[in-house]
């Protein structure tokens, strides 16, 4: 007993002796964290001040730039914009403008095409011209209207039979004039649009098909200017309320009043006449038959 009394004693000492080693380590602790804290804080207070940041930062010397070779210069700022201004505004290439051929020229009964040949370059040119043979004509094709019109005059001068079309050029502005009265003459029609400063060619008068009797139409060639476009905002002439339009284009296929063929007109026709009554060489206004009785 009075062994087992000793041991709890001891036990109890050395627990007390432990608690006290305890408390004072913990006591001691906070004091040195003290420490350390304000030490942390005063080496920490030297590089805050102003002036230490302020002599810091202050630049003594010039350094390079490491990234100054990918720097543009001006001259590849200005070519780089230039190129951007040639991508947004490209230069506008001329249109090349397409030149409307003059109208062929058909020729029957051509014996000696060399000989022909050799007329047109000495009368043309070598290079105005171009030739191609069908069954029934020589179809020449001209290169421009100066050498159109020399070659129709030296047909017409020989004789040739030969037909072509109106060159676009020659190719007047043609009008209908409604509600004039009949009656009037084609000589005052084209002198009153002359004195309001209109190109006139030609006046002519429609006539009934059948009956042959004049109708209150008529129609009116002009020269192609720009001037003549007006002519549509006319609305009277000669004290009379007038409609101005554009002809109605025919639907058929036109026929010669000369030699009765079809495909061409009598103004450009270089074939012998043919009468319409009654079918010979001549023309149908020299026709001896009436037209009642054509045979």
């Amino acid at each position: 007993m009075d062994n087992r009394n000793q041991n709890n004693t001891n036990n109890n000492k050395n627990k007390t002796t432990n608690a006290n080693v305890i408390k004072s380590k913990s006591l001691q602790k906070p004091a040195s964290n003290d420490n350390k804290r304000n030490h942390s804080s005063s080496s920490n207070s030297e590089p805050s001040s102003p002036k230490t940041l302020q002599h810091i930062s202050k630049k003594l010397f010039a350094t390079r730039n490491r990234f100054e070779l990918l720097k543009p210069t001006e001259s590849a700022e200005e070519s780089i914009v230039e190129e951007k201004q040639s991508i947004a505004d490209p230069i506008a290439e001329p249109v090349p403008t397409y030149s409307k051929p003059p109208p062929p020229i058909f020729i029957r009964g051509v014996i000696d095409f060399p000989g022909v040949c050799t007329e047109l370059i000495e009368l043309i040119g070598v290079d105005n011209f171009i030739c191609k043979s069908t069954v029934d004509h020589l179809k020449i094709q001209t290169s421009n209207p100066g050498a159109y019109r020399t070659l129709v005059h030296y047909l017409r001068n020989q004789q040739a039979e030969f037909h072509t079309f109106q060159l676009k050029e020659d190719k007047p502005m043609r009008i209908v004039i409604r509600n004039l009265h009949p009656s009037t003459s084609t000589e005052m029609i084209k002198s009153e649009l002359e004195l309001r400063l209109y190109e006139v060619r030609q006046v002519t008068q429609v006539i009934h098909r059948i009956s042959k009797t004049p109708l209150p139409l008529f129609f009116v060639d002009l020269e192609p200017t720009d001037h003549s476009n007006e002519i549509f905002k006319l609305e009277s002439l000669l004290h009379t309320k007038i409609k101005i339009e554009e002809p109605h284009k025919p639907k058929i296929i036109s026929q010669c009043q000369n030699c009765q063929a079809y495909g061409h007109t009598k103004a450009y026709c270089g074939y012998s006449p043919r009468c319409v009554r009654c079918g010979d060489d001549h023309s149908s206004s020299a026709c001896p038959n009436s037209r009642q009785d054509p045979m």
